[in-house]
């Protein structure tokens, strides 16, 4: 599998938008629903942002020397007439309103992300299941297998994106709540701290997703390599390559193992890295203010920590979320990818279907035949050779007929399109059923297959194999399949 090393953020705004546009109609309402409420918690950050900075002055005694902004917000709201008892009790129902709603928050995006992944998963079952047969005889196990495992992963992905956009609004709502609540000066102090932080993670970042990328490469790899010394295990001890295969497979772990542990120490940085900043730069404050003996406001240095201890943590969880996002790309790109293949028709040519035509009086009507094909052509799609080309046949009635043929000749196919499984090019396949008959070719001609598959539950259930969901077995139909079928002895007997 050929794994790019970085993805843009346009390739990831299109994925996230085919994620949605892939969800019903009440996940969209529930996204946009979320997306509403994430404004309104980014509205009660700025509110606690200002509350705070206004019980922080007034109880530093500092309460005329609020910055501009704040002064000038504060009047226009009217909350300048409160006291210091009223603008505390304020502040903290915000504080814990916030952190109640925080939550909810996360737990609604959780549930929602949830949905999604539901909704995708079924569209990509639904997709399989219905897709043309012509289709499935072109896809391999594992391009299925790939991506039904990156499914059980989906919600964790969609709830990445999810969390993006919360953290990413939160983010802007703090920085314009640290705008109004401190001064021009340390705002200017924030956004330099912002941009020092951005360019050293923006490096780690990039190590951090090509180690992500080297590990999927690995994973790839060992589990091709474990295919092959399991489907060649025979000729691996006749040719006396064991020591190779051994110490290849060992190799391939090592390295594996090697790269997780430095992308765990890479994941750590940015949050050691955070905690460095935060305290050198408060150290050096401190330092700076002793040495040269400066008057400053204790109220700006507490609303500062506060703002960063608001503000850093997310943009942290940025970093992580986004470098999550582009770890997984490639994962849920699959799986649209494979929902495009089992929805796309790249027939290149219109087909005929098999036709049930019920007759008043099967006697008499056309001789006596069951089954008529009349100049058929057919040809696998994205193949210019013609299996049958202007074929014609007849079954009558009571009639046994063999179908001889070397391997390859056409003999499963010819079975195909009679039991209705392919559609020929042109030309017709009919078959005539008495005027009573189900609609249904399955339910008018009896097939065993050349390998009859054994489906994953019961033997119930493979006998009696329902169309619908849930269902109810047609227990005489059932004893009767068992005793034709000589299983009554060995199923009393729990031999089966």
């Amino acid at each position: 599998m050929d794994i790019k090393e970085n993805y843009s953020k346009g390739d990831s705004y299109k994925l996230f938008l085919k994620i949605y546009k892939e969800c019903t109609k009440v996940t969209q309402n529930k996204l946009s629903i979320l997306a509403l409420e994430t404004l309104f918690a980014g509205f009660i950050e700025i509110t606690l942002l200002i509350s705070t900075s206004f019980v922080l002055f007034n109880i530093s005694g500092e309460g005329n020397e609020l910055p501009s902004n704040l002064s000038y917000i504060l009047s226009k709201i009217g909350i300048d007439f409160f006291g210091n008892l009223q603008i505390t009790l304020l502040f903290v129902f915000l504080a814990i309103f916030s952190g109640i709603y925080n939550f909810y928050l996360f737990r609604k995006t959780i549930n929602t992300s949830n949905r999604a992944s539901n909704d995708i998963t079924s569209n990509l079952i639904k997709s399989f299941l219905d897709m043309p047969y012509t289709k499935y005889l072109n896809i391999s196990t594992d391009k299925l297998l790939t991506a039904a495992t990156y499914s059980s992963s989906l919600m964790k992905n969609i709830l990445s994106y999810l969390e993006i956009m919360r953290v990413s609004i939160t983010s802007i709502f703090i920085i314009i709540g640290a705008l109004i609540a401190t001064d021009a000066k340390g705002f200017i102090l924030l956004i330099i701290l912002l941009i020092i932080y951005y360019q050293i993670t923006l490096k780690t970042k990039k190590i951090y997703l090509s180690l992500s990328n080297k590990i999927v490469q690995e994973n790839l790899s060992f589990n091709e390599n474990i295919n092959t010394v399991y489907g060649g295990f025979r000729d691996i001890k006749f040719s006396n390559t064991v020591e190779y295969f051994k110490n290849n497979l060992i190799e391939i772990n090592q390295r594996e193992k090697i790269m997780q542990a430095k992308i765990y120490l890479y994941k750590l940085f940015p949050r050691l890295l955070l905690e460095i900043i935060i305290y050198s730069i408060l150290g050096l404050t401190i330092l700076y203010i002793t040495i040269f003996n400066i008057e400053i406001s204790l109220a700006n240095i507490l609303i500062y920590v506060f703002i960063g201890l608001r503000l850093l943590p997310q943009i942290q969880k940025l970093y992580v979320l986004y470098a999550s996002v582009q770890t997984t790309f490639f994962q849920t790109n699959n799986i649209f990818d494979f929902l495009k293949y089992c929805r796309t028709d790249d027939n290149h040519f219109s087909y005929t279907q098999t036709r049930l035509i019920k007759i008043e009086d099967p006697k008499i009507s056309n001789k006596n035949i069951k089954i008529r094909i009349n100049k058929m052509s057919f040809s696998y799609p994205k193949s210019n050779k013609f299996i049958f080309k202007n074929f014609s046949f007849k079954i009558y009635e009571s009639e046994w007929v063999a179908v001889q043929g070397a391997t390859g000749s056409g003999k499963s196919t010819f079975l195909d399109l009679l039991l209705g499984l392919i559609n020929p090019i042109k030309g017709e396949i009919e078959i005539y059923i008495d005027k009573n008959s189900s609609n249904k070719i399955s339910e008018n001609i009896a097939h065993v297959g050349q390998f009859p598959y054994i489906f994953q539950g019961d033997v119930q259930t493979n006998i009696v194999t329902p169309n619908y969901f849930p269902y109810k077995v047609d227990e005489e139909l059932l004893n009767k399949a068992i005793f034709v079928s000589c299983l009554d002895e060995d199923l009393n007997n729990n031999k089966l």
